[in-house]
């Protein structure tokens, strides 16, 4: 069992997980933004309401994540994978 858990997981698998990164991030933007433009008054109960708050935090997560998603950007920050 301990041999499986160290054992690369195959490609599919990791691009999987990548595809699946991107389309949360991707699907978490455009929901703040319809959000964001069509609630009026909005940006204001962000400064105000916790849970609004989360959630734009959540979205700052989820974009930097998205970012470090593509080969041209780690490279470019000069990120590495541990």
């Amino acid at each position: 069992v301990l041999r499986a858990l160290r054992q690369k997981p195959p490609g599919w698998l990791a691009a999987l997980r990548r595809q699946l990164g991107i389309l949360a991030a991707v699907s978490g933007t455009l929901h703040s933004v319809y959000a964001l433009s069509a609630i009026a008054g909005l940006w204001q109960l962000v400064l105000t309401w916790a849970w609004l708050r989360a959630g734009l935090g959540a979205l700052l997560v989820l974009l930097a994540l998205l970012a470090t998603s593509f080969d041209a950007v780690v490279r470019r920050l000069r990120l590495q994978n541990c």
